[in-house]
């Protein structure tokens, strides 16, 4: 595995874009360039950590624009059961086995937890309002524009 050297500013752009213990730097890499997300298998060997994404699941990114449909239809603004709830009725379709599984924590589908996480992106984008009360999702103005 390549290694290579960054500057304080790109470490800390990658700390901003981090999911705290969850995400490695080349998993924000990727998300960042918006390559397939495939569990690598090296990294989890390294770290010993599970990826979050498995070989076949849906991309997290293909949640991005039902959840803001969702929120739309929604008045721009809704409890995260509701605009989930509402996303599966628009992904379910297309959902694959490995999406349908149930993850270790907390028992949740595969495809909520990465509609969850996407809904994080979607908060550093500035597509998602980040004071919003707790387990409610709301759109900003640039989100209410979105169309993917």
């Amino acid at each position: 595995m390549p290694t290579i050297r960054i500057d304080e500013d790109v470490w800390k752009a990658l700390q901003d874009r981090a999911r705290p213990f969850v995400d490695t730097p080349n998993e924000v890499l990727r998300r960042v360039f918006e390559l397939n997300s495939v569990a690598v298998a090296s990294s989890a060997s390294v770290t010993g950590k599970k990826e979050n994404m498995s070989v076949g699941a849906t991309p997290q990114r293909e949640y991005r624009l039902p959840i803001a449909d969702s929120l739309r239809e929604l008045s721009g603004r809704a409890p995260a059961d509701d605009v989930l709830k509402s996303v599966l009725k628009k992904v379910e379709s297309a959902l694959r086995p490995v999406d349908l599984e149930l993850m270790e924590n907390g028992g949740e589908p595969r495809w909520r937890l990465q509609a969850r996480f996407e809904r994080k992106n979607m908060v550093m984008d500035g597509l998602l309002k980040s004071d919003s009360a707790h387990g409610w999702w709301e759109l900003t103005q640039k989100g209410r524009q979105y169309q993917g």
